[in-house]
C-alpha cells in the first residue's frame, strides 16, 4: 500500500475544487433516497451468474453457503511463519469449478486524470492502535472460523489493524490484503460514514449510497498499468472504503461488487470494550 500512499500524496487539488465536489456529494445524498426500481436498474446492471461464472471457471457444482476460504485458526500459526501474513486464504473448493450468487455490476467511472480532493482528517484525542489476529479478521470480515467465501479472497495474505479511541472503543478498523501484484485495502468505520482520503468529482453516486471510480495508471513506472477500483458506503451502522489494485480489470470490478454485496455483515462487535 506503500505505492498507493506515494501516488496520492503527487495529487494537488485545484482552487475551488472542494466546494465543487462537496456540493455534487451533497446532491447525490439528496437524490439516493428517491431511487425508485428504474432508477436503480439505471445505475446498475445485474451480471448474469453464468456469465461470472465463465470468467471465474465456474458452473459445475453448488458451494456450500456456510463454507468458509480463510486457513484454520489452528494453522494460522504455521502460516504466519511461512507467509509473514497474519492469515492467508484458501480456496474452500479446492479449485473445483463451482457456481456463484447473482453479484450486480455497479459502474465505476474513470477518473483518471480527473480532479481530486484530498480529505484531511484528525485521529481522536488519546487514541491507540492494536494489531488484529486471524480470529479477529475472521469476525470483523462476518466470518465464525474462517473468512466468508463469498467475498472470494483466495490467496490473498492478510493483516489488520485496529485503531481505539480514547474510551477504547473501535474507531477504525484497516485489512490490507496482497496476491502477488494485486492489492486490496478494507477500511471499516464502526457506527459512522467512511472518511475518505480523496474525493473525486466525477464518481458516481449508485444505489444505498454506494459512490465508486476506477483509476487506471502506471504507479510502478515499469509501463505495465493497473487498474485501481474503489467503493465506499455506509450501511447504517458501518462505514465501508474499500479499494482493489491489480493488472486485471476484471478482477478489480468482481472483487469490489463483492464488498459492496457484503454490506451488513461486517463487524466490529469483537472489537468493543477490548
Amino acid at each position: 500500500m506503500n505505492r498507493y500512499r506515494s501516488y496520492m500524496d503527487r495529487i494537488v487539488p485545484p482552487a475551488g475544487l472542494r466546494e465543487k465536489i462537496l456540493a455534487g456529494r451533497r446532491h447525490q445524498r439528496q437524490l439516493r433516497p428517491a431511487l425508485t426500481v428504474g432508477g436503480l436498474a439505471a445505475c446498475c446492471l445485474v451480471a448474469a451468474v453464468g456469465g461470472w461464472q465463465l470468467w471465474q471457471g465456474r458452473g459445475l457444482s453448488q458451494l456450500d453457503p456456510t463454507v468458509g476460504v480463510a486457513a484454520t485458526p489452528a494453522a494460522t500459526h504455521q502460516i504466519e511463519q511461512e507467509t509473514e501474513y497474519t492469515l492467508v486464504v484458501e480456496d474452500p473448493a479446492e479449485g473445483q469449478p463451482h457456481s456463484f450468487f447473482n453479484v450486480p455490476a455497479y459502474d465505476y467511472p474513470d477518473c483518471t486524470g480527473s480532479e481530486a480532493m484530498a480529505g484531511d482528517y484528525g485521529y481522536p484525542e488519546g487514541w491507540f492502535a492494536e494489531e488484529l489476529t486471524a480470529h479477529e479478521i475472521i469476525s470483523v470480515l462476518g466470518g465464525t472460523d474462517q473468512v466468508p467465501w463469498g467475498l472470494d479472497w483466495t490467496g490473498f495474505g492478510l493483516d489488520g489493524t485496529v485503531i481505539y479511541d480514547g474510551t477504547g472503543q473501535p474507531w477504525r478498523i484497516d485489512i490490507v490484503g496482497q496476491r502477488g501484484e494485486e492489492e486490496l485495502r478494507l477500511e471499516l468505520w464502526p457506527g459512522q460514514e467512511p472518511l475518505i482520503d480523496l474525493l473525486y468529482a466525477e464518481a458516481a453516486a449508485q444505489s444505498a449510497d454506494v459512490t465508486t471510480y476506477s483509476l487506471y495508471y502506471d504507479q510502478e513506472g515499469d509501463r505495465d498499468k493497473e487498474y485501481r477500483y474503489h467503493a465506499d458506503y455506509f450501511d447504517g451502522t458501518m462505514g465501508v472504503n474499500f479499494s482493489y489494485t491489480g493488472p486485471d480489470r476484471d478482477t478489480a470490478s468482481w472483487l469490489t461488487n463483492l464488498v459492496v454485496e457484503h454490506r451488513g455483515h461486517f463487524s466490529a462487535a469483537s472489537l468493543m470494550n477490548n
